[in-house]
């Protein structure tokens, strides 16, 4: 409900950012502000004769999946708000190009909503196409993009969806956190850098783990790109657990990725046994220095993709004495390419 109700806020929120660059469209731009005002009343009201009003009725609204709508389709989302829901919008680089009586207008909308104390926030790009027909202005045609949302500047915090391992005083010698500086493409990467302490048989591992329902019977290859700096030793690794056994494992621990290097993609292949519970995958570092990964990627291989395996049979028949594996909740990779910033 929350996100139909935002749409409809997209759209009736366009009517007020008409630019005021040019002195002549001014008489424009109160019109369309006026517009506002009616149009986001009517969709606060979830009043869909009001919002109907200010639509012309071959309006069409290109959605940011790339599905187009027209006005029926529009106004069929329209309903009430959801109890308690608060609402605040801001609204940037706003630009009006009039051509007689057809108007464009191009800006940035960011959303903000608070309902039962959650809060969220989704920026757009939104073009909006105005006609002015018997003598009154008509929405006509919009066009919305999703924007990336903006990331903090560095800080020693994880990236979301990844965890630090090992527990224990050695890995919290590593600062682990999102660099929006140095990244192999986007927005940020990853960074593992040693901070403080003994470097003495200290390492760190950004990690993921996900359940290997869909991978079992398989051969999965992890790859991603590291760049290091004055790096004792970094790598990729990935460990398939069973219930009580590891069934295979590589930490590229003979070819490690050592001193100052750019950006390179490196990788590992394991066979994902049948009797697979977990996957762990990610990046490693060991001693000092700094290291960046970014653009991770699993994905299932073929057989003549040869494995990187360096567990012997003896070692994944070897049974753990601890409790037995217990299944992640997530079954899927995510945030590969650390775009989704930082856990608050």
């Amino acid at each position: 409900m929350k996100k139909i109700f935002t749409t409809v806020l997209i759209a009736a929120s366009a009517f007020a950012l008409a630019s005021a660059q040019n002195p002549d469209n001014e008489k424009i731009q109160q019109e369309l502000l006026k517009l506002n005002r009616e149009a986001t009343d009517a969709a606060l009201r979830g009043d869909k004769s009001g919002f109907e009003r200010l639509l012309a009725d071959d309006f069409i609204d290109t959605q940011i999946d790339g599905s187009v709508r027209g006005k029926a389709q529009t106004l069929a989302v329209i309903g009430l708000p959801p109890a308690g829901l608060k609402s605040s919008y801001e609204y940037s680089d706003a630009k009006i190009y009039v051509y007689g009586d057809t108007a464009v207008l191009s800006f940035t909308n960011r959303i903000q909503n608070e309902i039962d104390g959650e809060k969220s926030a989704v920026s757009f790009r939104l073009t909006n196409v105005f006609a002015r027909r018997d003598g009154r202005w008509q929405l006509v045609a919009e066009h919305s993009s999703r924007l990336p949302e903006p990331l903090a500047p560095t800080a020693p915090a994880m990236p979301v969806g990844w965890v630090r391992t090992p527990p224990g005083s050695n890995a919290e010698r590593y600062l682990i956190t999102v660099d929006t500086n140095v990244k192999r493409r986007g927005r940020a990467s990853a960074t593992v850098k040693f901070d403080c302490g003994e470097a003495k048989e200290s390492w760190s591992s950004l990690a993921q783990i996900i359940a290997a329902d869909s991978y079992r019977g398989r051969r999965v290859r992890l790859t991603g790109w590291l760049k290091t700096e004055n790096a004792d030793s970094a790598g990729l690794w990935m460990r398939v657990d069973g219930e009580r056994r590891m069934l295979g494992f590589d930490n590229m621990s003979n070819r490690p990725v050592k001193g100052t290097t750019d950006w390179r993609q490196y990788e590992v292949v394991l066979d994902v046994s049948p009797e697979a519970v977990n996957l762990f995958f990610g990046t490693l570092f060991e001693g000092k220095g700094q290291i960046w990964a970014d653009d991770f990627k699993l994905e299932v291989v073929g057989q003549d993709v040869k494995t990187t395996n360096i567990l012997t049979d003896e070692q994944m028949r070897r049974e753990s004495s601890g409790s037995a594996a217990k299944k992640a909740d997530s079954k899927k990779p995510f945030n590969l390419d650390f775009e989704n910033g930082v856990i608050p």
